[in-house]
């Protein structure tokens, strides 16, 4: 008499290890163990002398053919562990990047508690109520993002858009929308604007590596703002002592979605028109 009930119990034992070590539930993945125990059985034409127990034990039932019983169970124990634990690590691994990925976001959502700072809002550009107009961020120099010293930007790889050279550190919001990114290092804020453009406003360049330093936050992910709505505050003092520049750029992510992407230059005041969208 064959035994691959024995090889059945001694695979849903290395799963049940594996199992305790990795997750909560395997049973499946004792099967692939048992069918290869099985076949050990079969190759070694491995049988019992009655029936009775299954398992270590019965080895008492295969006293004619010890060393293939004891190879049947190392063969059916290790598969059942080794799969089983090959894929709860896996899946064990997916949930822990998924819940760390999860606590990134929440805390790169958080915007940084120093409180409202009395500020005139800029006045908008009329033009900007017409949703195909993003106004300048900042007053400053506007500029052309191929005149960017960062390559990146100045390849327009991440979108179309402008840059301004600023003069002071107000940054308010280019458009009506949401705020979709407010990264917590303050260097970076994300917009879906109202007419469906996707904006990102990076403010300087290199500026991630001063850990949110200069950077004092007015809004924080899943606000709704207006043109012209103080976002945050950069220390232009602070950015330029640490050798970064403070140059804004002003992309459109979503660049494909429209026909042309315009760019003013020169001087620019915050509110005042800075790229035109045409669809």
């Amino acid at each position: 008499m064959r035994r691959p009930s024995s090889a059945a119990n001694i695979a849903q034992g290395g799963a049940c290890l594996a199992v305790a070590l990795r997750t909560k539930s395997e049973r499946t993945k004792s099967l692939v163990g048992s069918a290869c125990g099985a076949l050990c059985c079969y190759v070694f034409n491995l049988a019992a002398s009655s029936t009775g127990v299954t398992g270590i034990f019965g080895i008492l039932l295969c006293i004619a053919q010890p060393v293939q019983y004891a190879i049947m169970f190392a063969v059916a124990f290790g598969v059942a562990f080794g799969v089983a634990f090959g894929v709860a690590f896996g899946i064990t691994s997916t949930i822990y990047k998924d819940e760390d990925k999860a606590k990134a976001a929440k805390k790169s959502d958080a915007p940084k508690d120093n409180g409202p700072k009395a500020m005139v809002a800029p006045q908008v550009d009329a033009s900007a109520a017409d949703a195909a107009t993003l106004v300048s961020p900042m007053t400053g120099t506007a500029l052309p993002l191929s005149q960017v010293s960062d390559p990146v930007f100045a390849s327009e790889s991440m979108g179309k858009g402008a840059a301004v050279e600023p003069t002071d550190g107000a940054i308010y919001a280019p458009c009506d929308g949401e705020v979709t990114l407010a990264a917590n290092t303050g260097h970076a804020l994300g917009m879906m604007s109202d007419a469906g453009c996707e904006v990102l406003l990076h403010i300087g360049i290199d500026t991630v590596e001063l850990k949110g330093a200069p950077f004092t936050a007015h809004v924080s992910a899943g606000d709704h703002v207006k043109a012209g709505q103080l976002l945050m505050e950069a220390d232009l003092d602070q950015i330029k002592a640490a050798g970064k520049a403070a140059t804004t750029m002003v992309i459109v992510t979503n660049s494909d979605d429209f026909k042309s992407i315009e760019g003013t230059s020169g001087k620019v005041v915050a509110g005042a028109s800075l790229v035109k969208l045409s669809k």
